[in-house]
């Protein structure tokens, strides 16, 4: 009976995908949303067939580390982090385009004046 717990529990921990999460906040600081990059995105982005120069998404390139990632990005800071994800999109796999899409429609809100991105 115990090892049929393990397993159990094992699947489920297989089944939890830990990406980063993304606060939303407006002007007066009130958070407006929430978004995530999930394991898989970044794992595209970072680690799967991207052969781009980094220096060039100096932005994208402070969440590598997705357990160490606690950033605060603000109003210009927010532009140019669009603009590493726009610019990578090239690089992604197709299927991992409707998912960066739609995370960059909802950063690209003239509500959102400040994001806060944390590793889980």
């Amino acid at each position: 009976m115990l090892e049929v717990l393990l397993l159990q529990d094992i699947n489920v921990l297989e089944e939890i995908e830990m990406g980063l999460d993304i606060l939303l906040f407006d002007k007066d600081n009130k958070i407006i949303g929430q978004k995530e990059i999930t394991l898989s995105l970044h794992e595209e982005i970072f680690n799967g067939k991207t052969k781009c120069n980094w220096s060039n998404f100096p932005y994208l390139k402070k969440l590598k580390d997705d357990y160490k990632t606690n950033i605060i990005f603000t109003d210009n800071e927010i532009k140019a982090f669009l603009d590493d994800l726009m610019g990578i999109k090239s690089f992604l796999d197709e299927g991992y385009e409707s998912k960066l899409s739609s995370l960059i429609k909802d950063l690209d809100n003239k509500s959102v004046y400040k994001i806060h991105i944390a590793g889980d």
